[in-house]
């Protein structure tokens, strides 16, 4: 395989339409269309705000032969500024076609994309032919750049990675965490007091000195979802995501704390009924006894 450059490098061997630039081994290409997020087309300097991203077509039209591929590469004269061309890779022999890339400022400042601007480099590597069965055509030029412009408006979002769908699925991700540790909760309390009635009903010294026990460690946990609930509150939308994750290990962290006191509820509760039923045992043997001296 050779890198072809110098005097291999006629546009006419390789492009059938545009004007691309030469370099010592390597053609620059330049902007030939621009189609924004909405699926518009525009002709004026377009300007690139930041974290925003906008589909390009280059104006070159290729006409590759059967022993040549083509590598693109983005500009590093863009990447100094900001911008990045996100899908580059192989031209396949012969394709006949423009090549189309996705434009993403990742500066601080707004950048304008101009018709004509150099936004892509091509080298160009010569070997063996391949078969016509394997080589790769374009469809026409105009069905080419038609079908950027639908992916433009149907299958980009008009930023990179859509920041915001990502805070509103995470807030509302948070609000789902956080609904449902409370639904836990509610549960876990109603039956906790429904317990703590039956074991006062039962036995009042011994479920006096349980509440003893747990008073501070259930106030511990009343602070610590009220706490919570007043940082989900007050959070801006740049806290979402640490938030919903603060959620997320209080959630697991209330689970587990909850299965323990079910745990340690049933242990009561089957202390509670053996002495229970011991005390009915021995009311019985007594009430018997009696009964026998009388008669």
């Amino acid at each position: 395989m050779k890198l072809l450059a110098g005097g291999d490098l006629q546009k006419d061997l390789f492009f059938k339409k545009g004007e691309p630039i030469i370099k010592g081994s390597t053609f620059d290409l330049t902007i030939g269309s621009i189609f924004d997020s909405k699926g518009d087309r525009h002709v004026q300097p377009y300007m690139l705000q930041p974290r925003e991203m906008i589909q390009v077509v280059s104006a070159e039209v290729f006409e590759l032969p059967s022993d040549v591929t083509g590598h693109v590469t983005y500009k590093t004269s863009l990447t100094r500024k900001g911008i990045w061309a996100l899908t580059v890779g192989i031209i396949d022999p012969g394709w006949d076609g423009p090549v189309s890339t996705t434009l993403f400022n990742f500066s601080k400042v707004e950048f304008p994309v101009a018709i004509g601007t150099p936004f892509l480099r091509v080298s160009l590597f010569q070997h063996e032919k391949v078969p016509d069965r394997l080589l790769k055509k374009a469809e026409l030029d105009s069905k080419y750049r038609q079908d950027v412009q639908i992916a433009a408006r149907k299958d980009f979002p008009s930023s990179f990675l859509d920041l915001d769908q990502v805070a509103s699925s995470a807030s509302e991700l948070a609000l789902k965490k956080f609904q449902k540790t409370a639904l836990v909760l509610i549960s876990a309390s109603a039956a906790l007091f429904a317990t703590i009635q039956l074991v006062m009903a039962f036995s009042p010294p011994l479920a006096y000195g349980w509440l003893s026990n747990n008073q501070v460690e259930m106030e511990r946990l009343r602070l610590q979802i009220e706490h919570l609930q007043q940082e989900f509150e007050t959070s801006t939308q740049a806290e979402v995501g640490k938030l919903g994750h603060q959620i997320e290990l209080q959630h697991q962290n209330l689970e587990n704390s909850t299965h323990v006191k079910v745990e340690e509820l049933r242990h009561k509760i089957e202390y509670l009924q053996q002495n229970f039923e011991a005390f009915r045992r021995d009311s019985s043997l007594s009430d018997d006894a009696v009964q026998s001296k009388k008669d």
